[in-house]
């Protein structure tokens, strides 16, 4: 193949340099001494430590990418296929079983399928500055919420400079960056484009559906239903967290079976499932089709009954207000637009259901314990209040945080069993990122559901009404993160935020799109031409 086929456009091929016998033999060799030492560092080096050989290739492979010319396409269908696969094996793919292949590191489905849309995502922002305009202009939709997630990504940089351990902070904030800022802006990307965003929640109300069905099974055994059938090419990562997950994971005071489904915890499972609702309430209630409302109404009764089989509070928080609030937001909507008798009685009726549910909740011990719990979640509560108070003189003594996965030994609190846990995520963000990391985060998720609540009263698209149920789902995410102290459900917090951006830039483009006349046939134009000049 002849040079100038090998170069890529905007460059010109070097002169031929054919190297001496000792000049190859010394690039040889130094290229065996740089890989024996970086063998020995992988093989020594504690694990916090191993990123430390990690850098310069990772800055050189960056380099590269900054070098490479700009050019007109870009693997826009990879993009979005590699994002669906990803989303899907995330959350159907056990995180605690990975693929272990001699001689290479193990990674579970979703983190393969992770680093494949990295790589694609990586090389479409390097080499198309349509891709980069598009991202960053539809991420600018609210200038809030723009401001709040450069406010909290700073905030989440600055620990890594006064944290104690720099470098497992480091690894922390490194997956961050790529579970949640990465995805935000590859869905900032994706979602502008119709069609994309209905494609996703979709595939979100899809998974739901199919890990319910599989948590209802499990339920009826009372153990995974993969459990003791896991290949030999399958390894798991901890072998204490698989004999947690296998356990079942009763409360102490119901001693009942508690459903989790792939996810570690059953509290995770709940929080998604509540996530996934408002969009399957809109379809459910606003279908165009007889058979996509009787498919949703089939898919809502196992997720409401793994719900209940999850035995967690912040499930049937969740749930009541993902019903409660796309009750209340149809109606007004429905009132505005065509008022009737269905819709007036919902918004009227409204306070009154409110008060009365309130009132049964507190009146009614048996109502109370379905909701709030008895004494089988005083622990729980206790260990909150304790922890809180634990955690105040910490995050005084440095408000601006500790670093991303330093909560936990930072507050030093054990459970029963010796381990290190945090129950509220309202804490551990405040101890990681500090008091205005935390503040940025959680006024970003509210502010980007306010803007979603509001288009959907004007949205006159039938996927811009999807910002409803967006920013019902960040919203009841806000709510369950206090009671619950995990991130492995950031990333549809920070895809929601990126949904109600792009849905936002759509609304706004089309309201200030100036309608162009229709095109002229040429035949008209020639006879209008020939009257004027007859």
């Amino acid at each position: 193949m002849r040079a100038d086929r090998m170069t890529l456009p905007l460059y010109a091929a070097a002169a031929a340099d054919t190297p001496s016998f000792f000049r190859r033999g010394r690039r040889q060799i130094m290229l065996l001494m740089l890989a024996a030492l970086y063998g020995v560092a992988m093989a020594y080096l504690p694990p916090q430590l191993v990123v430390l050989p990690m850098i310069p290739i990772i800055v050189l492979l960056l380099l590269i990418l900054w070098m490479l010319p700009d050019r007109a396409t870009f693997p826009e269908r990879g993009l979005e296929q590699s994002f669906s696969w990803f989303v899907a094996l995330y959350y159907l793919w056990p995180s605690y079983i990975a693929i272990a292949l001699p001689g290479l590191p193990w990674f579970s489905a979703g983190r393969i399928a992770l680093l494949v849309l990295m790589v694609i995502a990586l090389y479409s922002l390097a080499t198309s500055s349509v891709f980069r305009r598009q991202m960053f202009v539809t991420a600018q939709a609210s200038k809030t919420v723009w401001t709040l997630f450069l406010v909290q990504l700073g905030a989440q940089a600055v620990p890594l400079l006064l944290s104690s351990t720099p470098f497992a902070v480091l690894t922390h904030f490194a997956n961050n960056q790529m579970y949640w800022t990465a995805l935000f802006f590859i869905g900032c990307f994706l979602f502008v484009t119709p069609g994309r965003a209905t494609r996703f929640a979709a595939l979100f109300v899809g998974l739901a559906i199919f890990l319910s069905l599989f948590g209802v099974l499990e339920h009826y055994q009372e153990r995974l239903i993969w459990a003791g059938h896991i290949p030999s090419f399958l390894k798991v990562d901890n072998d204490r967290l698989l004999d947690i997950v296998m356990s079942g994971q009763a409360r102490d005071f119901f001693g009942g079976y508690r459903v989790h489904s792939t996810f570690t915890v059953s509290l995770l499972f709940a929080e998604f499932l509540s996530l996934a609702l408002p969009f399957l309430l809109h379809w459910l209630v606003t279908g165009k089709s007889r058979w996509l409302r009787f498919g949703m109404m089939l898919g809502w009764v196992p997720i409401a009954l793994c719900i209940l089989y999850t035995d967690s509070r912040l499930g049937k928080i969740g749930f009541i207000v993902a019903h409660v609030g796309y009750a209340l937001i149809w109606g007004l909507r429905r009132r505005s637009r065509n008022p009737g008798f269905l819709s007036t009685a919902v918004v009227a009726g409204f306070p009154v259901v409110a008060a009365m549910g309130l009132t049964l909740m507190f009146a009614s011990h048996r109502v109370h314990v379905a909701i709030m719990g008895s004494e089988g979640y005083t622990a729980s509560n206790d260990a909150r209040y304790e922890q809180v108070a634990m955690g105040i003189p910490k995050i005084l003594a440095n408000p601006l945080g500790y670093g991303a996965g330093s909560a936990g030994y930072i507050l030093g609190y054990t459970s029963p069993g010796g381990q290190l846990t945090i129950d509220s995520q309202y804490l551990k963000t405040t101890l990681e990122f500090g008091v205005i990391g935390a503040l940025a985060i959680y006024a970003m998720f509210l502010w980007a559901a306010w803007l979603g609540l509001r288009l959907y009263f004007r949205a006159n698209e039938r996927e811009i009404e999807l910002a409803g149920p967006a920013g019902l789902m960040l919203l009841s995410y806000v709510v369950i993160k206090g009671v619950l102290a995990e991130d492995y459900n950031y990333t549809l917090a920070y895809l929601g935020v990126a949904m109600v951006l792009a849905l936002l830039a759509r609304s706004a483009a089309a309201a200030t799109t100036v309608p162009q006349p229709a095109a002229v046939p040429f035949a008209v134009r020639r006879r209008l031409s020939d009257a004027r000049t007859g």
